[in-house]
């Protein structure tokens, strides 16, 4: 009975010493949130590629080595932001994160006219006024409306091979975030 209670023990106490080295770790890693990892490598509006940038060292890199990744940081309090991209891959996808890191908008390729990357965000009371005033321009650009007043555009293209990588950095490289 002695050594049951002697385990018990033993376990309640390491549990709480682990319970404590973890909130000790708590600000440590609160604040390696993507928006403060990527607020010092890009300003508003400037592109930086996750993989190729030097500037980016304090940014992972995508897990997947069939992927390569660009953000941009944006900031709609001025009004819309177009993001866009030439050329063709066979497959990208566009994620938008606010400034806690979750994903409020997703989509890929085959959602976009002619599998082009052209996208307008605007806040959710904007939309209507981004229709109205850069009608032609957006003839074929997708709004996203609801869109938060801050936050980050991530960038994902399919790598199949070697021969696909300078066309995906080139894609990459001419990812456009700017404000309309």
């Amino acid at each position: 009975m002695y050594r049951l209670l002697f385990a018990i023990a033993l376990g309640l106490v390491g549990a709480g010493i682990v319970h404590i080295l973890i909130l000790f770790m708590l600000p440590v890693h609160s604040v390696q949130d993507a928006w403060s990892r990527i607020s010092p490598v890009a300003a508003p509006f400037e592109t930086v590629q996750l993989s190729e940038s030097p500037s980016a060292d304090n940014l992972p890199a995508p897990d997947n080595p069939f992927l390569e990744a660009a953000a941009c940081r944006f900031d709609l309090s001025d009004g819309a932001v177009r993001v866009q991209a030439e050329g063709q891959m066979p497959f990208w996808s566009l994620s938008i994160f606010n400034r806690m890191g979750n994903n409020v908008f997703s989509i890929n390729d085959d959602a976009s006219h002619e599998r082009a990357l052209d996208f307008v965000l605007t806040a959710t009371d904007d939309g209507q006024q981004a229709r109205e005033i850069a009608n032609d321009l957006l003839e074929e650009s997708i709004v996203v409306e609801g869109v938060p007043e801050e936050g980050i555009a991530l960038v994902r293209v399919f790598v199949p091979d070697e021969t696909w990588s300078n066309l995906a950095r080139d894609f990459l490289r001419s990812l456009d975030c700017r404000p309309m």
